[in-house]
């Protein structure tokens, strides 16, 4: 992992994980793989404001910022609670996404 602020991973139903530099990466490869809806996987996420811990990639609160630069370059920033985004839209700005918007982006983005 390039920068902790970034980190992702997925958990398999049999506990092997697989690390990400990004949640892009990690959507990526869940879309190849077609785990993306796989309720026996677990996807992690960093939290942006405390990046020592992986959040649910599901109820995740996330910002796409163009200003503040990702390891492979989606620009999504996570956190684990609406008050830590809130604040950080507050501080640097960015649009508001969730975790379907952001499976959206990096397909978008794969075109």
């Amino acid at each position: 992992i390039s920068d902790n602020r970034f980190g992702s991973e997925i958990v398999t139903d049999k506990g092997k994980v697989f690390k990400f530099d990004e949640v892009g990466c990690m959507i990526d490869y869940a879309l190849v793989k077609n785990l993306i809806g796989d309720a026996n996987q677990k996807f992690l996420v960093t939290d942006f404001a405390v990046p020592e811990t992986l959040i649910d990639a599901n109820s995740a609160f996330y910002v796409h910022n163009e200003n503040i630069r990702s390891p492979m370059g989606l620009n999504v920033m996570s956190f684990e609670s609406e008050v830590s985004r809130q604040k950080f839209i507050a501080e640097s700005s960015g649009s508001i996404l969730n975790w379907v918007d952001v499976i959206e982006l990096v397909k978008q983005r794969s075109m």
